[in-house]
């Protein structure tokens, strides 16, 4: 076909011209998007033989009873909180952290929400005493002759999660796999999405999931509870800005329990604000780890009661709520658990037979196994530092 004149380059046809491509991807990904996974990876790691996963824990006894009620100088019978008066005996002392009285308990208790006792013990003046009292076990006033005591047990604590089933599958038919394209094959990149995929599930999970076993359809389905269903005693919400007093208190109950080393995921919020008191205070110490920890940068935190090693989380921070939220987990009391042989894999060759595709797929059988829910502590909806 004849041309008239000066030739341009939009004076040729799209199939005259090959357009230029870079040959490979260039991929956007939140960095170290999957931390507690890889830390799990890491931890200690069980096998389990049923998807219901169930495991027992015992806290140590406060010794400290609370008075419910008000309650007279002269009464003798007081009413106690939490179901407790058995945590006690004959004899025991008991010392009225407000009033300076000591008591002593006449009998053993036979309801768990009372106690007989002896007023004004050891030469104190008995009081008033009004809701709340704590009233901390201080010792016994025992005889020389006196029988053994009766003994106090503490019974513990069941806790149950379920293993969820985790699968991304990588689905493409056998031309599509032979296709040269300009990145090269197809498949390992859509293994390594599905890769990426089932990791962040996995890790969201972890972190906010609710432990459920369905029953309604043929067959069960099941999801595995984090830290967000199981963390209940620590759990403060900043209401936005962050002081540093506040901090501590919030730190104080979260190192009362556990390690002394506690990781500490939290948004990008979340963790300019701790950067930002650190700087303005001048009194905290907020430093990097000297070397990597299960190969990820942290940032130390050093406080009284114990060491936070923080790190900003992808995952987090790329979340609208979820940035200014962050996450104290004893990495010493949580467990790994999956299913025997269904720990986190990739499978091949899952396409039903006779078709021209080939489908493989990443699986896990998994969860978490979080004990002693006191020695974590979650800290949400910080977005501004308070002086």
């Amino acid at each position: 076909m004849p041309v008239l004149g000066l030739r341009g380059s939009t004076s040729y046809g799209a199939d005259d011209r090959p357009k230029s491509y870079r040959d490979f991807i260039s991929h956007l990904d939140p960095n170290g998007d999957a931390i507690l996974t890889a830390f799990t990876s890491k931890l200690k790691k069980q096998q389990v033989g049923d998807p219901e996963h169930k495991w027992s824990e015992k806290d140590q006894p406060t010794l400290r009873l609370t008075v419910n009620g008000a309650q007279t100088s002269g009464d003798t019978t007081i009413e106690v909180n939490g179901s407790l008066a058995k945590a006690v005996r004959a004899r025991d002392l008991l010392w009225n952290e407000r009033t300076d009285e000591k008591i002593m308990v006449s009998s053993d208790p036979t309801l768990t929400t009372e106690i007989v006792v002896t007023r004004g013990a050891l030469g104190t003046t008995a009081a008033a005493m009004v809701d709340g009292d704590g009233l901390t076990v201080i010792g016994q006033s025992l005889t020389e002759d006196a029988a053994t005591p009766t003994a106090v047990s503490y019974d513990p604590t069941w806790k149950t999660n379920y293993l969820e089933t985790f699968r991304e599958s990588v689905d493409l038919t056998l031309i599509a796999k032979a296709m040269k394209l300009r990145w090269g094959k197809a498949k390992p990149e859509l293994k390594n999405d599905a890769f990426k995929k089932i990791t962040r599930r996995m890790e969201l999970e972890f972190l906010l999931g609710t432990p459920n076993e369905d029953l309604t359809g043929s067959q069960p389905a099941r999801t595995t509870g984090g830290f967000k269903h199981f963390v209940t005693t620590n759990v403060w919400d900043a209401g936005g800005a962050l002081s540093k007093s506040e901090l501590d208190s919030y730190l104080k109950d979260i190192f009362a329990y556990g390690s002394k080393e506690k990781l500490y995921l939290c948004g990008s919020t979340h963790a300019m604000v701790l950067s930002q008191m650190a700087e303005k205070m001048g009194t905290i110490q907020l430093e990097p780890t000297k070397e990597g920890v299960f190969g990820f940068k942290l940032r130390r935190l050093i406080t009284p009661g114990g060491d936070l090693l923080i790190y900003s989380h992808p995952l987090l921070s790329s979340n609208p709520t979820l940035t200014s939220w962050g996450f104290a987990i004893d990495m010493d009391k949580v467990g790994y658990i999956y299913a025997p042989g269904l720990d986190l894999q990739y499978l091949t060759d899952r396409q039903a037979n006779g078709k021209t595709v080939e489908t493989d797929e990443w699986l896990a059988v998994c969860g978490l196994e979080i004990m002693h829910e006191k020695a974590h502590g979650i800290i949400k909806n910080v977005t501004s530092y308070a002086p």
